[in-house]
């Protein structure tokens, strides 16, 4: 049942899938909107990342790219009358990026603010990539 109200939302919503499975079906990230730019010397992806904390956020290289999980769970606890109310929110980003074979993963830069993570990724120099081959 659950599969065919996915369908249906996701027919809704003109194909965009808003909420993606991952690492069990108990758990449910929401794709994180990302903005990925090639500059002349570098990539330069930028991930919003709203309501969530640096330190909330795992970055890794992986071998088929970049994959970006963030989670921030929250409990507020207010007085209310006689008794105590309890408000909880959670918020679950996850992304897997794929990069272009000529960017250099060993000198990736990340940072983070106002819940925008900037993620820059330097090309590999041309002279690494280029192989001279003698003519006989």
């Amino acid at each position: 049942m659950q599969e065919q109200i996915d369908k249906i939302l996701t027919n809704f919503t003109f194909g965009r899938k808003e909420w993606t499975e991952f690492e069990g079906a108990d758990k449910k990230y929401r794709r994180a909107f990302t903005n990925f730019e090639e500059r002349d010397k570098e990539f330069v992806i930028q991930v919003e990342l709203p309501g969530v904390e640096k330190e909330d956020i795992n970055l890794s290289v992986t071998e088929n790219g970049i994959e970006i999980k963030a989670e921030k769970k929250r409990t507020k606890k207010s007085k209310f009358n006689e008794g105590y109310s309890y408000t909880r929110s959670y918020a679950g980003f996850y992304q897997s990026i794929a990069v272009p074979s000529e960017a250099d993963l060993e000198k990736i830069e990340a940072s983070y603010k106002n819940g925008v993570l900037t993620i820059r990724i330097p090309k590999k120099s041309e002279a690494k990539n280029k192989k001279t081959i003698r003519i006989k």
